[in-house]
C-alpha cells in the first residue's frame, strides 16, 4: 500500500496530535481540553488566528470525509455481550441493571435500582388512580434515598415483567402512569428525564413486576460538541418542507399537549 503520511489531507494535525489521542481515550474524557486540543490543531493546520468554533467543527467534519487517517473524534471501546443466560431470572436481573450506552458512556453519575412487586398498569385503565397511589404509599414506607436524583436531569430505565396470559398493553402508557406516580419520591416532575429506556417482557409464570433504574445525565447538555448549535436547513423532508398542524386543527378542541 502506497505511504499517504505527506499527501497534504485535511485534519493531519489531528492525526498527529498525541495529546489529543491520550484525551480521547480517557476512562472519563475532559471535553474542555479535547476542545483545547482539537482549537490548536486548527490553529496550527490553518494559520488561522481567530478560530471560530463553527469553523472548526466544519473542518472537522471535512477531515473525517477527506483524510482516510482520521475516523472522527472518538475511541474503539470492547463492549461485553452476553449471547445466552441460563434462564429468564437471569436474564431479566442482567437487563434491570443495564447501564445506558448513551448517558453513561464517561461520565460517572450516583445510580439507584428498585423494584415494585406490583402488576403494571396503563393509563388508560380506570385503577390507575389506586395504582399511583399504592406506589406513592410505597414508595414512603420503603424508604429509598433519591436526594442525589430528586432535582437531577435524569436517565430512567424501566423493565416491566408481565404474568404470563396478561393482556399487553401499550408500553408507553404503562410508562406514563408509573413516571406519574414516582413524581415527587423520585423526583421532583418527570420533565427531568431526558432519556427514557423501556423493555417489557413476559415472566413466563403468574408472577408480575417493574425494575426502575434511576442516573443523572448530562446527555442534554451537549458537553461533548465543538459548535453547540444545530443548523436545521439540512434536515431531509424529501422536498416537502415542516409539518405544519394549522390545515388540521379543530378549533373547538382544546390542545392537550
Amino acid at each position: 500500500m502506497e505511504d499517504d503520511s505527506s499527501i497534504p489531507y485535511t485534519g493531519r494535525e489531528l492525526v498527529n496530535s498525541k495529546p489529543l489521542r491520550e484525551a480521547l481515550s480517557a476512562d472519563i474524557p475532559d471535553f474542555d481540553l479535547i476542545r483545547d486540543l482539537v482549537e490548536q490543531a486548527y490553529v496550527t493546520e490553518t494559520g488561522d488566528g481567530n478560530p471560530d468554533p463553527k469553523a472548526i467543527a466544519s473542518w472537522v467534519r471535512r477531515a473525517v470525509g477527506d483524510n482516510p487517517r482520521f475516523r472522527g473524534l472518538h475511541v474503539e471501546r470492547n463492549i461485553l455481550r452476553f449471547v445466552m443466560h441460563p434462564d429468564l431470572a437471569d436474564k431479566f436481573f442482567l437487563l434491570m441493571q443495564r447501564k445506558c450506552d448513551m448517558c453513561g458512556r464517561f461520565e460517572r453519575f450516583q445510580t439507584i435500582m428498585f423494584f415494585l412487586h406490583t402488576r403494571p398498569v396503563s393509563r388508560q385503565v380506570p385503577s390507575q388512580a389506586a395504582f399511583k397511589k399504592a406506589i406513592a404509599d410505597y414508595l414512603r414506607r420503603v424508604k429509598h434515598d433519591f436526594t442525589d436524583f430528586y432535582d437531577a436531569r435524569l436517565c430512567v430505565a424501566i423493565t416491566f415483567i408481565l404474568a404470563s396470559g396478561s393482556r399487553t398493553a401499550d408500553i408507553d402508557n404503562l410508562a406514563k402512569t408509573l413516571l406519574d406516580a414516582l413524581q415527587g419520591y423520585a423526583y421532583r416532575n418527570d420533565d427531568q428525564i431526558d432519556h427514557l429506556d423501556l423493555l417489557r417482557f413476559s415472566s413466563g409464570g403468574e408472577d408480575s413486576f417493574i425494575t426502575v433504574r434511576l442516573a443523572g445525565t448530562y446527555i442534554a447538555k451537549n458537553l461533548d460538541v465543538i459548535w453547540p448549535e444545530f443548523d436545521v436547513h439540512w434536515i431531509p423532508t424529501r422536498g416537502v418542507g415542516p409539518i405544519d398542524l394549522t390545515p388540521y386543527l379543530d378549533n373547538d378542541v382544546p390542545d392537550a399537549s
